[in-house]
């Protein structure tokens, strides 16, 4: 099986301005559940950030992007992907 690919056009999530004024970071693990079409059906998030506007604003941001979809013996299948979003003030 071939994994799916992401999209080099995604964008990433928009750093909440609360969490990014008062310093918050972490990390949100999500796994994508990836239709055979490329698009993103389900998201649920495995590890929280410990912070409510940091998860939401990975899943947003997760939930609208494309993927080249996994391939099984030369056609498209559904798969799923974990994703690890961070969110760092430097």
């Amino acid at each position: 099986m071939i994994a799916a690919a992401g999209d080099p056009g995604n964008a990433g999530p928009v750093y909440p301005q609360a969490a990014w004024r008062n310093h918050v970071s972490g990390t949100v693990l999500i796994r994508l559940s990836i239709s055979a079409t490329g698009h993103v059906e389900r998201i649920e998030t495995l590890a929280s950030s410990g912070d409510t506007s940091l998860d939401r604003a990975a899943e947003s941001a997760l939930a609208l992007w494309h993927f080249r979809p996994a391939r099984r013996d030369g056609g498209a299948v559904p798969s799923y992907r974990d994703q690890p979003v961070r969110f760092v003030i430097e």
